[in-house]
This record gives structure tokens, sequence and C-alpha cells, in this order.
């Protein structure tokens, strides 16, 4: 969306993190009450990045940001031909941003989202242990990107807890349509 709003192009992933946050400070400041979620993709570049991203945004009043686990470049998580990075590398991302939020003078509440593609790539039980992962490395909330049953939605919540699962919504997208009263009787803390 910030590519397509501010460059005027599609995402040829070469915004960059000030193109990024303008954006997001434009939004977060349109109504205060409201909290806004970025979408950092892979959190422009490796750890000190990563941490960096982090107090960009909270300075910018993002309320919480979800970061992915796709290589770069990537794309789409309701398209083909992903790729995601090693569980190491996966987990370097999620320190950096925990320790970007700790080094935020005053403390911050800034909701870090763990999201992974690792469902279009590997197996579900492989995409859930990439999240739990992130659960033990400072992640607040998983993203089970493209998760397509209600089997397995709520099967998440179960393996995940306490750490709350966030589901997707896209129009014609993997995901199926199901109302925000049937996710939240599943243990979804979170739609978008």
């Amino acid at each position: 969306m910030t590519t397509a709003a501010r460059l005027g192009c599609a995402d040829p992933a070469f915004a960059s993190l000030n193109d990024f946050a303008s954006n997001a400070q434009i939004i977060a400041n349109i109504d205060t009450r409201i909290p806004l979620i970025a979408d950092p993709d892979v959190g422009f570049g490796g750890p000190p990045n990563i941490a960096r991203m982090v107090t960009t945004y909270h300075s910018c009043g993002v309320a919480g940001f979800h970061i992915e686990d796709q290589v770069v470049n990537k794309r789409c998580g309701h398209l083909r031909e992903k790729g995601v990075v090693d569980v190491e590398t996966w987990k370097s991302r999620i320190r950096a941003c925990a320790i970007g939020r700790d080094s935020i003078h005053g403390g911050s509440d800034i909701v870090i989202i763990a999201r992974t593609d690792a469902l279009a790539v590997e197996e579900y039980e492989a995409a859930l242990e990439t999240l739990v992962a992130a659960r033990e490395c400072g992640a607040d909330m998983g993203f089970l990107e493209a998760i397509e049953t209600e089997e397995q939605i709520k099967n998440a919540v179960q393996l995940l807890a306490p750490m709350p699962l966030m589901v997707n919504l896209v129009s014609n997208g993997k995901t199926p349509w199901f109302s925000p009263e049937q996710l939240g009787e599943w243990g979804v803390k979170l739609a978008i």
C-alpha cells in the first residue's frame, strides 16, 4: 500500500523505511484513538536496521507491526512461489524487534507480531514451530499467513497460547471468510 499510495507504483521492493514511516505517521495521526498496525515486510535489512525500524515506527505513533519470515524480495502472502528464511535468521529478526523496543527511552508497548509464510512453503507443523520460535524470542502475537481451515486456526490458538493469534482475511485469498464472531469463539484475538 505504501508504494502505491506514496510512490504511485506496484511494490518492487525499493521503498525505504523512511517511505514506510512517513506514510505510517500520517495514518497513525488521523485519529490517535485508533491503533495502527504497520507492515514493514521483512524489516529493511539486517538486525540493526530492524531494531531501528521498531524505534522509528514507535516515534511515528504505530501501535504494532508484523514482520515476516520471507526472503528478500518478498511476495504477497496469498501468492505462490515464496521463500522463507532459515530459523536462525528468523529468530534474529524477532530478537532485533525486541531489542529495538527495549531500547526506547521511557519504554514502549508497541506490539511485535511475528508473521510466517511458512505454510505456503513447508508443512503446517513447521509453520507453527516458526511462530513458537518467535514467541520464545520476544514476539507478542503470531500471524500464520494464508491459514486455511477452522481446525488449523483452533489448533494454532491452542499451541501458541498464551501468545495470541492474528488472522488475515483477504478477499479471494487462501483463508476462507470467517466472521469476527466465529474467530472470537475460536480464540483469535485480532483479524485484519
